[in-house]
């Protein structure tokens, strides 16, 4: 590279280094052709869980022969199986051995109308049984590794302390990406930022509304135009679904605490930044990694954002090199 490019992406990424800009990267962040062009080489599958939960997914083979692992992939809120950061790490870890799956959650993906059920962050059980169905089909004697980012790092978690009965017996390591340890801490702080807030808002109105569409009568949601921040959305849909009281009962559901980790069974590794402007980075410096048997590892970055991690590369976020690591030891 020539000496005045070098310098050029230097101050580009000097000047891209900060946790808001970071976060909006991340989620309009350059996808290169080779990522699209891999997407369309994945098998396309769907399934059903024995609770009748209909599920779609894309399976990419290892480019060796003999694959190192499985690796599933949970997207974060209102993405899907082809947001950007999937495809990026799908594309790295099919580069370096492994069989890749990405999981697209209930109701993401446009696939409002598989499913009465309406997506929320509380359903850990149907979401389990996905995996479950997955590591059973797909790799019945390989390892298999869990990567989550945001809620999807939420999930990931929870995922894997509740397998303790091993009903996912190959379960191996679990790593969370920016992960939402406390969802109402970070529905807090997303409407602090407007374009953000905004963004994040016009993207779950826009699933409710295919939602309502696709299941008419089923779901009356008739005022939630009126509501401006996702928090007043959220509290007031979880009340109109009547499974929770309000918000708080609804996030307190789903938070990921401190004391959850002591009934740890598979290595965890959480992968977050100080700078991130929607997840507290107090939620990793109170968790005691001497207390979990070893098996909890915190790595806290001084910069990415939300999902960003951008140092020297828009195509390659500086996780990538943390997940490599990580599961080729």
């Amino acid at each position: 590279m020539h000496p005045f490019s070098r310098n050029l992406r230097r101050l580009f990424f000097r000047l891209v280094s900060g946790g808001f800009t970071q976060t909006i990267l991340s989620g309009v962040g350059y996808i290169s052709p080779r990522f699209i062009d891999l997407h369309h080489r994945s098998v396309l599958f769907e399934f059903e869980t024995t609770d009748k939960n209909k599920f779609r997914g894309y399976f990419n083979k290892s480019k060796l022969e003999c694959s190192k692992a499985l690796v599933i992939l949970l997207h974060g809120w209102e993405g899907s199986s082809q947001s950007s950061y999937i495809l990026k790490t799908l594309y790295s870890l099919h580069e370096n051995g492994f069989d890749v799956i990405r999981l697209d959650f209930l109701d993401h993906g446009d696939t409002q109308s598989w499913n009465e059920q309406i997506f929320h962050g509380n359903l850990l059980q149907e979401h389990f049984k996905a995996i479950e169905w997955i590591s059973q089909t797909f790799a019945k004697f390989q390892e298999v590794h869990l990567i989550g980012f945001s809620l999807g790092g939420n999930y990931s978690i929870r995922i894997a302390l509740s397998n303790l009965s091993k009903k996912i017996p190959n379960l191996h390591h679990t790593i969370a990406i920016s992960p939402a340890l406390s969802p109402e801490k970070a529905t807090f702080m997303m409407d602090q930022y407007k374009i953000l807030g905004r963004y994040f808002l016009n993207k779950w109105m826009n699933s409710i509304d295919k939602k309502v569409k696709a299941h008419p009568g089923l779901f009356e949601f008739d005022e939630r135009k009126k509501y401006k921040t996702v928090m007043d959305l959220t509290d007031y849909i979880v009340r109109r679904t009547g499974k929770f009281d309000n918000a708080k009962s609804y996030f307190d559901a789903y938070t990921v605490y401190p004391k959850d980790f002591h009934k740890i069974s598979s290595p965890i590794t959480l992968i977050t930044a100080k700078d991130d402007p929607i997840i507290p980075v107090e939620d990793f410096e109170n968790l005691s990694t001497e207390e979990m048997s070893g098996l909890l590892n915190v790595i806290i970055l001084p910069r990415g954002g939300h999902n960003g991690f951008f140092t020297d590369s828009l195509s390659r976020p500086v996780y990538l090199k943390y997940i490599q690591k990580i599961l080729s030891s």
